[in-house]
């Protein structure tokens, strides 16, 4: 009787253990964001449960981490599916350094070209992490110059303008649209950087490669014939008159200082050849008086 209630126990805890195996391993969780911002953790949470029909999506806070972080959990067999959705989706996202953070890091005396290159890295920041917050936007890459200023440049010679480059992955819309047009994303680094044109900004607008492959990468550029070109590579040489010359629009100022100076030169050496032409009529006259003098005098004697 004992030995029969002992096997009846040995077989109730065998599969008692094995039940909770079973369901150990199917609540088994896999992290796919680390150490992320509540706001950010949130948004992927959102979208795995949304786009990615991962009910059990959520975020967990990292107990580790020194500041307040949190981990996106999924189940373990639905790991792949979050990474894909994820890796679709450029998130999460690694912000790059902004202004603020770069003149936080500064040095105790910082040179000249030390601070013209935290500038640029901090606007660089500045437009990739704002355009990443617009809806639809996948990814964003910006390129800034913003040009040494001689100081020992002609006061009359115009100073030379920052140059600025920026690529914006997106999901088109149903109608094959970007997000923002190419004249929005101009203004808004020109907002950042207010010693350029708009128009000097070059923009170039790429649909995902999901979009393309769903035939929406033709219709997304196709829009934009409409709002502008999809590259401004003309920026170099825009086209102006000065006094009815056609030059590069930067060229100007300095094309009208030269017609000046020349016309500056002409004039001082005309004057010097009139003022030459009057003194030499001036003594034409005197040796004419003085010969005349000279030949009454002689006139005088010989009487």
């Amino acid at each position: 009787m004992d030995t029969y209630g002992n096997g009846k126990r040995s077989t109730s805890l065998l599969l008692i253990g094995a039940f909770a195996l079973t369901a150990g391993a199917g609540c088994a969780e896999e992290i796919v964001a680390h150490q992320q911002v509540e706001r950010e953790a949130n948004r992927i949470v959102f979208l795995l449960r949304t786009e990615g029909g991962i009910a059990e999506a959520n975020k967990v806070r990292d107990l580790e981490a020194r500041e307040l972080r949190f981990n996106v959990v999924v189940p373990a067999d639905r790991s792949g599916d979050a990474l894909r959705l994820l890796e679709a989706k450029n998130l999460p996202e690694e912000r790059m350094a902004d202004t603020q953070r770069v003149f936080e890091e500064g040095s105790m005396i910082p040179t000249n070209q030390q601070e013209r290159a935290k500038r640029e890295v901090g606007v660089q920041g500045d437009i990739v992490n704002e355009l990443r917050k617009v809806p639809r936007v996948v990814e964003v890459s910006a390129v800034v110059s913003i040009p040494e200023d001689d100081p020992l440049r002609d006061i009359n010679e115009a100073r030379p303008r920052p140059e600025a480059a920026i690529i914006v992955q997106y999901q088109p819309d149903k109608s094959g649209k970007p997000p923002l047009s190419v004249e929005e994303l101009q203004a808004f680094v020109q907002a950042r950087l207010p010693e350029m044109r708009g128009n000097e900004v070059s923009v170039l607008l790429v649909p995902t490669q999901e979009a393309i492959a769903d035939g929406q990468g033709g219709a997304a550029r196709a829009g934009l014939g409409a709002g502008g070109p999809l590259l401004n590579p003309d920026r170099a040489c825009e086209k102006s008159r000065v006094i009815g010359i056609e030059v590069c629009e930067g060229n100007g100022r300095k094309v009208l200082n030269v017609i000046v100076g020349a016309v500056i030169v002409a004039g001082i050496l005309a004057a010097m050849a009139i003022f030459a032409v009057l003194r030499a009529m001036r003594y034409r006259k005197d040796l004419t008086r003085l010969t005349a003098q000279f030949e009454r005098v002689k006139g005088s004697g010989g009487r």
